[in-house]
């Protein structure tokens, strides 16, 4: 961020804390987390993708089979032509929705699972997960063997079985077919060998008390593959198959039915609507030739009797003419004849038809009613003709009604023989009213999975998981992210942003290997971007102090590991650098390792000072850095807290204060202990070292309040530790952006006697 206003801080007061006037959504801010997150996202990416892609590459693919069958709304066939009315009588159409139903029938589907043996499955032992995918590419049986286990298979490997006969009992329990050299083994699940067989010749076997025969056919695989073998209820598997395929009308009322079907084996779905398309046309033609066999098989019982009557009739017409001997009826007479002849046919017609009906409907159903009517007509036109005939000559009568019995019972019997010969030719040339417009054949490539589509869908998803997991693991760290924060929050003046440093990394391993000689950055790297930032804060510390009481220094932090060591320690040699007399004190006399960064023991020190066992000459390290002076924490003393309030320390202080230009002091953390609330009071000036995406706005705060309760403030915060290779920005000031408060509670971490890693 842009250096402090010098006319602002020479009120030295904090700003005042500013409002949020953003609570949306600040892209520039989700750009800093992208960047910040970007190897986590690739790497959520590049997971999803490879599992996508996997996925796409080994799973099964599916394919789909399609046939078209018209319904057709008339017969068309030249020989209803023909035979009239009686063809017309048998034409029963079928709306589509009916049809599809009987298509979808276990009359029609459960036939084909049974012919095709749907409900027998043969599988081979195939190597988890890729034996599929890789077998759909072999050309020879492999070798059966897979990590040890014996029986996996991944090539060409197949088994045809004829026949396998199971009781209910047995059924949708697997067994495994194993290859010998000889043939084969049957073997149940739990390795009980049930029998030994060859191809071509039924085994018979008993299992679980029932016996069962299997007859394979063809068998395709090295010794010791293995296959699954199963059958499983025709019932169940008729269901499925019937919850499978799809059947819509193509059009609107076009009569047409396009039936389609998915699954992994091209050929064997294209078999599979084949014969279901095969079986409907069949059972189409039989129900349209089953009522014409039903009149047929009436008819013939019709015809001897009517026969029989011809003779009967024809003979007594004979002998009365050999008795009367030959004349002819006269015109009246023939006219009365062929009136009663007529009306008797019609009579028998009707009477035949009532007949008919009464197979298939009961006497209240109106075709019944209309007949009985129609009956009824007729014989009261025959009462009234034979009274009319009555009227004639005795054997100008019998001549009559000899000649009238003949003549009608020909005309029955030759209606009847005819109407029987036309019924035969309907019952074996009816074809019905469907018929299969495309036969299914095998589709060449599979509708699913669509690969490319997968693998898009798959990195899409795998984007989207990475930048929710970063974005939710950003708002799970409760660091802060930038110095803006501080700012708007708190109202805190960011006196420096100190960037993260590889070279100090570096250095912080030759510390802990007790490495001889300096490890300090300022003196090492002076070029650095770190050391850079502390000469900004060397510029902003003179207008800092313009009302300070003295020109002591204190240099602190919330929380333990935030670089404040290694802070106080480089900005003391870039303040002597300058040309100013500095001492360096480490006061923080529990866990202090700042003799570390100049390859000092930590011998005499600050304790012996204030305890007097020492004087300042014999503990005192001179130009450790040019014109810095350094002093060590001495030994550890078991009561810091009591040694720092003494008289002595204060004294100390003051005197140390009048000897140099600036004294710099490097004191614990605030929140661990209290000895930074006994050492601002005898600052003049006290800077809160706070680190990037390690310290929380509620351990500033805290840390700023505890520091108020000893009567002093915190004149400003040094942002440590901002990694500049995870911002949209490279190193320096002016952010321009800020983030929306969270409060998160402060840390207290355990901070005890002994040695730490030092921080950058």
């Amino acid at each position: 961020m842009n250096l402090p206003n010098p006319s602002a801080q020479l009120t030295a007061q904090p700003a005042s804390p500013m409002v949020d006037e953003d609570d949306g959504i600040n892209l520039l801010d989700m750009l800093d987390v992208l960047i910040d997150q970007r190897y986590l996202i690739a790497i959520v990416t590049t997971i999803v993708l490879a599992i996508g892609a996997g996925y796409a590459l080994t799973t099964t693919p599916i394919y789909e089979a399609n046939s078209l069958i018209q319904v057709e709304d008339t017969k068309g066939n030249s020989l209803g032509a023909l035979m009239g009315e009686n063809s017309a009588l048998f034409d029963v159409k079928s709306p589509a929705s009916a049809e599809i139903e009987i298509l979808r029938s276990r009359l029609v589907v459960g036939q084909a699972a049974s012919n095709l043996q749907l409900d027998l499955s043969v599988t081979p032992k195939y190597v988890p997960y890729i034996g599929s995918w890789l077998s759909r590419s072999a050309t020879e049986p492999s070798n059966p063997s897979f990590a040890g286990f014996k029986g996996y298979v991944r090539g060409n490997e197949s088994l045809r079985v004829a026949r396998f006969d199971l009781p209910t009992p047995l059924l949708g329990i697997r067994f495994t077919v194993l290859v010998t050299d000889t043939g084969y083994e049957l073997v149940t699940e739990a390795g009980t060998k049930l029998g030994e067989g060859v191809v071509g010749k039924p085994l018979t076997f008993s299992y679980q008390g029932h016996s069962g025969e299997l007859l394979i056919a063809k068998l395709v695989g090295k010794p010791g593959a293995e296959f699954f073998v199963s059958r499983s209820s025709l019932l169940g598997v008729t269901q499925q198959l019937q919850n499978q395929m799809k059947i819509t009308e193509q059009g609107r009322q076009s009569g047409v039915l396009r039936v389609t079907l998915e699954g992994a084996n091209p050929d064997r779905i294209a078999q599979i609507l084949n014969e279901v398309g095969n079986l409907y046309v069949r059972q189409n033609t039989e129900r349209k030739a089953a009522e014409a066999k039903k009149s047929l098989e009436f008819l013939n019982t019709q015809l001897p009797q009517l026969k029989k009557q011809l003779e009967q009739s024809e003979a007594s017409f004979n002998q009365f003419r050999t008795q009367q001997g030959t004349f002819d009826l006269d015109t009246e007479a023939n006219a009365y004849l062929s009136q009663v002849v007529s009306l008797k046919v019609k009579l028998f017609e009707q009477q035949s038809k009532r007949k008919e009906l009464e197979l298939r409907y009961t006497a209240k159903h109106p075709s019944v009613e209309a007949v009985d009517i129609s009956i009824r007509d007729i014989k009261t036109e025959l009462r009234e003709a034979e009274k009319k005939v009555k009227k004639l000559p005795t054997i100008e009568q019998d001549l009559l009604r000899l000649t009238r019995d003949v003549k009608v019972d020909s005309a029955l019997y030759t209606n009847l023989l005819n109407s029987a010969q036309q019924l035969g030719l309907v019952k074996e040339g009816k074809v019905g009213n469907v018929r299969i417009i495309d036969k299914a054949v095998a589709p060449e490539s599979a509708i699913k999975p669509k690969r490319s589509s997968i693998v898009g869908i798959s990195a899409l998803l795998g984007l989207l998981a990475g930048l929710g997991l970063a974005f939710l693991r950003n708002s799970l760290r409760p660091g802060i992210k930038n110095a803006e924060e501080l700012e708007h929050r708190l109202g805190l003046n960011v006196f420096a942003t100190v960037p993260l440093s590889a070279a100090q990394q570096q250095l912080d391993i030759d510390t802990m290997a007790k490495k001889p000689g300096s490890h300090l950055l300022a003196t090492l790297r002076p070029n650095e971007a770190a050391i850079e930032s502390l000469r900004s804060l060397r510029t902003a510390l003179q207008f800092a102090m313009l009302e300070a009481p003295n020109n002591i220094v204190l240099i602190t932090g919330p929380t333990p590991n935030i670089g404040k060591s290694f802070t106080a320690a480089n900005f003391a040699a870039v303040l002597s650098a300058a040309g100013q007399r500095v001492l360096l004190i480490d006061a923080d006399m529990r866990k202090g390792h700042i003799n570390q960064f100049f390859g000092l023991s930590r011998g005499l020190g600050l304790s012996e000072l204030i305890t007097g066992t020492q004087v300042l000459d014999k503990v005192l390290h001179r130009n450790v850095a040019p014109g810095l002076d350094f002093i060590t924490t001495g030994t550890m003393p078991p009561n810091p807290a009591e040694l720092l309030m003494s008289p002595a320390t204060q004294a100390l202080f003051r005197s140390l204060s009048e000897q140099y230009d600036l004294v710099l002091v490097d004191s614990p953390p605030v929140l661990a202990v209290s000895d930074t609330a006994i050492l601002a009071p005898m600052a003049g000036t006290t800077f809160l070292v706070v680190r990037a995406d390690v310290s929380s706005l509620g351990e500033v705060q805290e840390a700023v309040k505890r520091i108020a309760q000893s009567g002093e403030s915190v004149k400003g915060i040094i942002f440590n530790g901002l990694d500049i290779s995870k911002r949209r920005y490279g190193y320096g000031y002016g952010y321009g952006y800020g983030y929306k408060y969270k409060r998160y509670g402060y840390r207290y971490q355990s901070y005890n006697y002994g040695q730490d890693k030092p921080k950058t």
